[in-house]
């Protein structure tokens, strides 16, 4: 017998009560959200930088509520989220347990496994960990082309125990194992965070990474160098054959067999290749990093007396208001040159009595504090599971 509940408009069929209130209080607490964002939606808008506004401006209405609710980070690090936790005095302890929950909530690639009504068992297509979702917030025709087999991207919230699928999601129709595992391949390179949800490759990046870095630092003699636009392809494509080459000898059975492809190109786009110098920085948690005309924000940490100059002035402050640079950059001036630093600080910001160990953490707090609450990710990913089998595939 059909039995038939209707939740702020959704019809749920034959889901056990205890489900059915679980995705109740999700539909209140994701309106409450939702409303809180559109009487607001002007003024945070007007909050993005250029480059999150480029994420923004491509995504359709659902796409950007989602993103903004659950992606962006203010500019004290904190997110949509831990404003509305503040705003709302009567939250119940179950609805802030919740919303705490949502901070983190799960983004990736899926594989269908099964399909049971409104109950989804999802297999991550990286980590191969089992998730129940419930998918009752879709309309019918998308929840009908969730088929086992078939891979979903999604963004799943957690909800006591299970898990909702939020947003939009695309479907990806494989007929066979091989096109999923190429299909792991081509994700992991344009999105290497998907690979690294699983902790043991997480562990293995950063060793990866490590190696990388030492290996940098082997070939140019630091981990900051400053390279000429206009020779960065070449240098950069030289270095990354380099430490190819040291690899390999570690491991021949893993070369290649398809032939010498010639030299990498890594192809930078123009903004790296039209600059007068680019600064190249391995760090040990950002890892590879590259900033366009660096010398004029780095050469007044050498020699302070260029202050004088607007353009180097004017270069060091861009980097200190920029919202989308890291603060990376500052950090390694002070390590590097930390009594003219200590001075750039002083002079550029009217404070005589700079103290680099006192009020430059304070300073990044200020400027910089969405990149200080963000766990480090490598940007190196290692290859196995399915994502090796592709490689392996491509010999």
């Amino acid at each position: 017998m059909l039995t038939q509940t209707q939740t702020d408009g959704v019809s749920i069929l034959d889901l056990p009560q205890e489900v059915i209130d679980k995705i109740r209080l999700y539909f209140k607490l994701k309106g409450q959200l939702m409303d809180c964002f559109r009487k607001n939606e002007e003024k945070y808008v007007s909050m993005l930088s250029e480059k999150d506004f480029d994420i923004y401006d491509q995504l359709d209405d659902v796409g950007r509520v989602e993103w903004f609710m659950f992606n962006f980070r203010f500019r004290n690090g904190g997110g949509f989220i831990d404003r509305f936790i503040r705003e709302q005095r009567n939250l119940s302890k179950t609805k802030l347990a919740i919303l705490k929950e949502w901070k983190n909530p799960l983004e990736g690639f899926y594989e269908i496994k099964s399909v049971d009504e409104y109950v989804i068992t999802l297999v991550g297509l990286f980590d191969k960990q089992e998730y129940v979702a419930i998918a009752t917030a879709m309309d019918p025709e998308a929840r009908e082309a969730l088929r086992p087999g078939y891979v979903v991207t999604t963004r799943l919230l957690p909800l006591q125990g299970v898990y909702v699928l939020s947003g939009r999601q695309r479907v990806f129709p494989f007929a066979s194992e091989e096109e999923i595992r190429k299909f792991a391949k081509y994700v992991a390179s344009v999105n290497p965070s998907y690979v690294l949800s699983d902790e043991k490759k997480l562990a293995q990046a950063w060793e990866h990474q490590e190696e990388h870095r030492r290996g940098f630092i082997s070939y140019f003699g630091s981990d900051l160098v400053l390279i000429p636009g206009e020779e960065i392809n070449a240098t950069m494509g030289r270095f990354f054959d380099h430490i190819k080459d040291v690899a390999l000898a570690k491991k021949p059975e893993t070369r290649p067999d398809n032939g010498n492809r010639g030299p990498f190109d890594p192809a930078y786009p123009d903004q790296l290749t039209g600059s007068r110098m680019v600064g190249v920085i391995l760090d040990r948690d950002e890892g590879l990093v590259l900033y366009p005309d660096f010398d004029l924000f780095l050469e007044p940490f050498r020699d302070t007396r260029l202050l004088a100059k607007k353009k180097h002035r004017d270069a060091v402050l861009n980097y200190l208001y920029n919202d989308d640079m890291s603060p990376l950059p500052f950090r390694k001036m002070v390590e590097i040159y930390p009594e003219n630093a200590a001075e750039v600080f002083a002079r550029l910001l009217d404070r005589s009595d700079w103290d680099n160990n006192r009020d430059f953490p304070r300073l990044m707090k200020k400027y910089k504090a969405r990149f200080l609450h963000v766990q480090p990710r490598p940007f190196l990913v290692p290859a196995g599971g399915r994502l090796a089998e592709a490689m392996r595939g491509d010999r």
